[in-house]
């Protein structure tokens, strides 16, 4: 996967949070792969005492671990949230 897109979709999500991201995500119809990234941004924000540098990155990584067919999917989420 690309990880500038990854990692450009890890810091939309941390900005927007997981609310607005299920909310673009469910006028589109939903998407399975918008609930993973919401999900990862929640994990993020519960990381008591790490920067906000470093909760990006854990969502990055957690982004790196999804199907590469989800590379589509990210772009959307990257374009919608922009």
């Amino acid at each position: 996967m690309s990880l500038s897109l990854i990692a450009g979709v890890a810091s939309l999500a941390m900005e927007y949070g997981p609310a607005a991201i299920r909310g673009i995500s469910s006028m589109f119809g939903g998407s399975e792969t918008a609930d993973k990234v919401a999900d990862a941004v929640e994990k993020a924000d519960a990381m008591f005492g790490a920067t906000k540098e470093q909760k990006e990155m854990a969502v990055t990584r957690q982004l790196q671990a999804l199907l590469p067919e989800s590379l589509v999917e990210l772009e959307k989420i990257k374009v919608e949230l922009e």
